[in-house]
Protein backbone atom coordinates (compact mmCIF):
# COMPACT_ATOMS: atom_id res chain seq x y z
CA UNK A 1 0.00 0.00 0.00
CA UNK A 2 1.62 3.55 -0.67
CA UNK A 3 1.33 6.17 1.47
CA UNK A 4 -1.17 8.55 -0.07
CA UNK A 5 -3.39 4.86 -0.24
CA UNK A 6 -3.25 4.59 3.55
CA UNK A 7 -3.32 8.31 3.79
CA UNK A 8 -7.10 8.22 1.77
CA UNK A 9 -7.93 5.29 3.75
CA UNK A 10 -7.07 7.41 6.86
CA UNK A 11 -9.48 10.27 5.22
CA UNK A 12 -12.88 7.90 4.08
CA UNK A 13 -14.26 7.53 6.98
CA UNK A 14 -14.29 10.85 8.42
CA UNK A 15 -14.88 12.99 4.68
CA UNK A 16 -18.71 12.85 4.27
CA UNK A 17 -18.74 13.70 8.24
CA UNK A 18 -16.61 16.81 7.58
CA UNK A 19 -18.10 17.97 4.22
CA UNK A 20 -21.31 17.70 5.74
CA UNK A 21 -20.37 20.17 8.70
CA UNK A 22 -18.97 22.84 6.08
CA UNK A 23 -21.63 25.16 6.82
CA UNK A 24 -21.03 27.12 3.02
CA UNK A 25 -19.74 25.79 -0.12
CA UNK A 26 -16.33 27.83 0.61
CA UNK A 27 -15.65 26.33 3.68
CA UNK A 28 -16.09 22.90 1.65
CA UNK A 29 -14.05 23.97 -1.24
CA UNK A 30 -11.32 25.08 1.19
CA UNK A 31 -11.73 21.21 3.28
CA UNK A 32 -11.29 19.67 0.10
CA UNK A 33 -8.17 22.07 -1.02
CA UNK A 34 -6.09 21.07 2.52
CA UNK A 35 -7.15 17.17 2.13
CA UNK A 36 -5.92 17.41 -0.92
CA UNK A 37 -3.06 19.25 -0.09
CA UNK A 38 -2.25 16.81 3.05
CA UNK A 39 -2.36 13.81 0.72
CA UNK A 40 0.41 15.40 -1.79
CA UNK A 41 2.94 15.74 0.48
CA UNK A 42 5.19 12.62 0.35
CA UNK A 43 3.68 10.73 -2.67
CA UNK A 44 2.93 11.30 -6.25
CA UNK A 45 -0.15 8.69 -6.54
CA UNK A 46 -1.70 11.00 -8.73
CA UNK A 47 -4.44 8.23 -9.56
CA UNK A 48 -5.81 8.18 -5.99
CA UNK A 49 -5.62 11.52 -5.08
CA UNK A 50 -7.76 12.65 -8.46
CA UNK A 51 -10.24 9.49 -7.20
CA UNK A 52 -10.59 11.30 -4.04
CA UNK A 53 -11.20 14.82 -5.37
CA UNK A 54 -13.94 13.13 -7.68
CA UNK A 55 -15.56 11.61 -4.24
CA UNK A 56 -15.13 14.97 -2.43
CA UNK A 57 -16.08 16.93 -5.06
CA UNK A 58 -19.65 14.21 -5.86
CA UNK A 59 -20.01 14.97 -1.65
CA UNK A 60 -19.94 18.69 -1.74
CA UNK A 61 -22.25 18.76 -4.72
CA UNK A 62 -24.67 16.64 -2.61
CA UNK A 63 -24.79 18.87 0.09
CA UNK A 64 -25.23 22.10 -1.37
CA UNK A 65 -27.85 21.14 -4.01
CA UNK A 66 -29.96 23.85 -5.19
Amino acid sequence: MSKTEGSIKKYCGSIEERINACCDRKVADLLKTTICFELQQGSGDKTALNLLKRRIDELIEKKFED
